[in-house]
């Protein structure tokens, strides 16, 4: 949006140029610009798994959304999710009558997943919500102070539908000898100057996102330990706890939709 010279419209096709330092250029294939269904809602799930040796909570996220948009072909999905954690830093004066006050910083990262998951929407016969798994994750000490899921619905095209299916099935393999041959990961970047074949990774896909959130309180996670400061057993003290702003994406503005 802040490029005047790149008017960004639905259904319409954009690709990527890549040049290289030593000179190579790159382009991918072109790619349509999806509208994205609106997730309607989001639930959460606690459990405790079944191998577990202790009684430390997980949790698991589901959407719910329309798998197509009003008088359109069904769409194809997938799920970027955004963790969203407060935490208060409690710094270490060199000076123990001169205590650092603490501050308090709310922290963004994507949140990471041994799994990806992607839907085609023209698997299911009508035209209502359905309802997805997108997340299974051990409670962990960040989330103490509160945690919000953002969750950003993308809309696929049947290419990258399809590179995004290869990726999952790629990761989901177990190692069995049942498991097909993990083939190379194709790619849309082409060398357009020099024939030779590179050693490309990577999609160029183009989509709008439609978000949804949800804030998950300590008392529903059952008050996990505070990650601040940390247990005395701890060899490295965190840097969260040092100073919680020279986390990358930190801040101490508030969110405006941050409600407790």
């Amino acid at each position: 949006p802040d490029d005047p010279d790149i008017k960004v419209e639905l259904n319409r096709q954009y690709k990527m140029e890549v040049v290289t330092f030593d000179g190579r250029t790159f382009e991918s294939s072109l790619e349509v610009l999806l509208d994205v269904p609106q997730p309607t809602d989001l639930n959460i799930e606690f459990f405790i798994p079944g191998d577990s040796l202790t009684v430390e909570k997980w949790l698991r996220l589901y959407v719910t959304t329309p798998t197509n948009l009003e008088n359109q072909n069904p769409s194809r999905l997938r799920w970027d999710i955004e963790e969203v954690t407060k935490i208060t830093d409690s710094p270490i004066s060199t000076n123990p009558s001169r205590p650092i006050d603490p501050k308090t910083c709310y922290i963004s990262s994507l949140h990471t997943t041994t799994k990806v998951l992607v839907i085609d929407g023209s698997e299911f016969e009508n035209n209502e919500s359905q309802y997805f798994q997108i997340i299974e994750s051990q409670i962990k000490s960040t989330y103490s102070e509160g945690l919000y899921l953002n969750v950003f619905q993308e809309s696929l095209s049947e290419e990258a539908y399809e590179y995004w299916a290869n990726i999952a099935a790629i990761i989901a393999k177990n190692g069995s000898m049942f498991d097909p041959p993990a083939g190379k990961i194709f790619t849309n970047f082409k060398n357009t100057v020099d024939p030779v074949e590179d050693e490309v990774f990577g999609y160029f896909y183009a989509t709008t996102q439609k978000l949804k959130r949800i804030y998950i309180s300590p008392d529903d996670m059952g008050n996990p330990r505070f990650y601040c400061p940390p247990p005395p057993l701890v060899r490295n003290y965190p840097l969260e706890c040092e100073d919680c702003l020279s986390v990358p994406n930190s801040t101490t503005t508030r969110p405006i939709w941050w409600v407790e």
